[in-house]
């Protein structure tokens, strides 16, 4: 059917769930013993969308950790190319963190419709909260970047609050 995008429901592989719970035992005792987190604030119940600046590969799980939730409470946006399908890494970590991924590589209008669609399917399913990095990478110096526009339109088109988000001291 031209002009609709179709979302198919994933499905999880056998395991994944001891998995998960496995991941997110270890994350927080990660951050309750060797880097302690210091939170201020709390979410909505309802679904949101967490934007927060990025310095980190653990920036997404110290979110989920600091907001005191199950993970499975959290979808959490990324580049589709670096977390591939193709690699082991990007499995494992599909695997254990319920990612949406973002395709940078296709046209611009046919990924952003592509992801708006999957998060309004997921966030409407699920009642979930979405956490979204608005500076499209992460920051290798640990000074914010300029934002894009992807989560600003994501939250208008999802019709859910933003909650603004830092984090210090992960770089």
């Amino acid at each position: 059917m031209r002009g609709s995008i179709t979302v198919l429901a994933r499905t999880a592989p056998r395991g994944a769930h001891v998995s998960k719970r496995a991941f997110e035992w270890f994350a927080r005792t990660l951050f309750r013993i060797y880097a302690p987190l210091r939170v201020a604030g709390s979410l909505p119940t309802e679904p949101s969308l967490v934007c927060s600046n990025h310095t980190s590969h653990l920036d997404g799980v110290a979110l989920m950790v600091a907001a005191g939730l199950p993970f499975t409470s959290f979808r959490l946006l990324a580049a589709a190319d670096y977390f591939s399908h193709q690699s082991r890494a990007g499995r494992l970590t599909r695997g254990v963190l319920d990612i949406v991924g973002i395709d940078r590589d296709s046209q611009r209008w046919m990924s952003l419709r592509r992801t708006v669609a999957e998060c309004h399917a997921v966030v409407r399913a699920e009642q979930v909260h979405l956490i979204a990095f608005p500076e499209g990478t992460r920051s290798v110096t640990g000074n914010l970047l300029p934002f894009k526009r992807g989560a600003g339109f994501l939250a208008v088109a999802l019709g859910v609050p933003v909650v603004p988000a830092y984090i210090e001291g992960a770089h």
